[in-house]
C-alpha cells in the first residue's frame, strides 16, 4: 500500500495472492483494493486439430505501481490491464503437437510450443520450446518457465520416458534456460541447466522403490559482504539433490511412506569470487508417512514425521505438506528441528465431511503448534 503525505492511498505497490492475514502489514492491506476480471474463450474442434482464443481483462480500484527498481520496469502497471493468447493442440499418428502465443498490454509476446513423440509402446520424448519477451507479464498465469513468476525468460526442455519392464519406468530431463533481463536474486543477464534421472521399481503391487539425482546450475547475486559492494556480482552454484523413496501396502488399510533427501550446494570454479567466501552447504530430510483407513469411527488418519537439518536458507529442501482435504503445500525446510502432522477425516451422511488437520514443530527444546485447522463440506450432487 502506498500512501502520500496525508496519509490518503495512491496506489497498491504489488499484489499479493496468498490469502493469508498473519502480520499487521498483511492485515493493513485487507480490503484495500477491488480487482473486477472478466474474460472469455473461443474454441474449435475438427478431427484431433483444437484451436482457441482466449482473452481476460483486469480493472482495479487503485493503480498499480512497483517500486522504481530496473527489473521492475515492465511490470503490471496502471488501473486496467489485459493478457490474451490462441492456442492448439493435434494429435497425427504416435504425435502429440501443442503451443500457445500470447499479447499482453505492453504489446509484448511470449509463446510456447511442444512435442510428445512416442516411438515405441515402451519410450515417450517430450520436445518444449519457449520464450518469453522482455515486456511481456501476466497476472495468475501458470507456464512453463523455470522462475515461478512469468517474466522473461528462453529455455529449451528435452525429456524421456523408459519403460523397460512393467517392473521398471526410467524418467529423464534436461532443461536450459536463459535470463536475458534482470529479476529478483540476478542483477545482469545469466543462463543455467537443470538436469534430472529417476528410476521407478516396482516388484509387486504392494512395494514400490523410487531413486532420483538432479542436478541443477545456476547463477545469482553473491549475498556475502553485500555491504561492501556498490553492486552484487553473480555467485555460480551447483545444486545437487538425491532421493530414495519407499512406499509399502500393509494391507488395504494400512499405508507407508518414507522418504529421505540429501543435498549439497558448492560454488562453482566460474564464480567471480573466491571459493572461500562461499563454503558448500549441506542438508538433509527424512519424513514417514502413515495412512491408515477407518481407524475412529470409520474415519481416515494419516500421521506424518519429519526431520530436517540444513545449514541456512541456501541449502532448503521442498517437501509437499499435507493440509485439510483435498489440499497439500509445498513447503521449504531449513535449520534443523522435527516436524509432526495429523490428519483426520470422517465422511458423514447426507455426503458430508468432516476433516481435522494439525502440525507440531520442534527446534531445540521449544515445542508449538504450526497450525491447526477444521473443515466441514457438503458435496451438493
Amino acid at each position: 500500500m502506498l500512501v502520500d503525505s496525508a496519509g490518503v492511498v495512491k496506489g497498491i505497490g504489488s499484489l499479493s495472492t496468498s490469502g493469508y492475514h498473519r502480520t499487521p502489514g498483511e492485515w493493513a492491506g485487507r480490503k484495500v483494493l477491488r480487482q473486477t476480471t472478466a474474460g472469455g474463450r473461443l474454441t474449435y474442434r475438427w478431427k484431433t486439430l483444437e484451436f482457441s482464443l482466449n482473452t481476460v481483462g483486469y480493472r482495479f480500484s487503485l493503480p498499480i505501481l512497483p517500486n522504481e527498481e530496473p527489473r521492475n520496469l515492465y511490470d503490471v502497471r496502471g488501473r486496467h490491464w489485459f493478457n490474451a493468447s490462441a492456442d492448439f493442440s493435434f494429435t497425427r499418428k504416435n504425435i502429440h503437437g501443442f503451443g500457445e502465443a500470447a499479447l499482453d498490454a505492453n504489446r509484448a509476446a511470449a509463446w510456447v510450443l511442444g512435442l510428445v513423440i512416442t516411438p515405441s509402446p515402451t519410450a515417450d520424448l517430450f520436445l518444449l520450446t519457449r520464450q518469453v519477451s522482455l515486456r511481456y507479464r501476466a497476472l495468475y498465469a501458470n507456464a512453463f518457465l523455470e522462475s515461478s513468476s512469468v517474466e522473461t525468460e528462453r529455455g529449451f526442455f528435452l525429456g524421456i520416458t523408459l519403460r523397460p519392464s512393467p517392473l521398471v519406468r526410467i524418467e529423464a530431463f534436461a532443461d536450459i534456460y536463459l535470463y536475458p533481463w534482470l529479476r529478483y536474486r540476478l542483477n545482469a543477464p545469466a543462463s543455467g541447466t537443470d538436469y534430472l534421472v529417476q528410476l521407478s521399481y516396482r516388484p509387486h503391487k504392494k512395494t514400490e522403490l523410487l531413486f532420483r539425482y538432479r542436478k541443477e546450475s545456476k547463477k545469482e547475486n553473491n549475498l556475502v559482504n553485500v555491504e561492501e559492494d556498490a553492486i552484487p556480482v553473480l555467485f555460480a552454484t551447483s545444486r545437487t539433490a538425491e532421493r530414495a523413496q519407499l512406499s509399502y501396502l500393509f494391507s488395504s488399510r494400512i499405508k507407508l511412506r518414507t522418504r529421505v533427501e540429501w543435498l549439497r550446494i558448492k560454488p562453482l570454479p566460474a564464480s567471480l569470487r573466491p571459493t572461500s567466501g562461499e563454503p558448500a552447504e549441506n542438508g538433509f530430510l527424512y519424513y514417514a508417512d502413515l495412512s491408515v483407513k477407518h481407524l475412529f469411527f470409520g474415519g481416515d488418519c494419516s500421521f506424518r514425521w519429519q526431520y530436517f537439518d540444513t545449514k541456512s536458507y541456501e541449502s532448503r529442501i521442498y517437501a509437499i505438506t499435507p493440509y485439510l482435504r483435498p489440499g497439500f503445500g509445498v513447503s521449504a525446510f531449513y535449520g534443523s528441528g522435527s516436524h509432526f502432522w495429523i490428519s483426520l477425516d470422517k465422511s458423514l451422511k447426507n455426503n458430508i465431511l468432516l476433516a481435522f488437520n494439525t502440525q507440531f514443530s520442534r527446534q531445540g527444546d521449544s515445542f508449538s503448534i504450526e497450525r491447526m485447522g477444521l473443515q466441514l463440506s457438503l458435496k451438493l450432487y
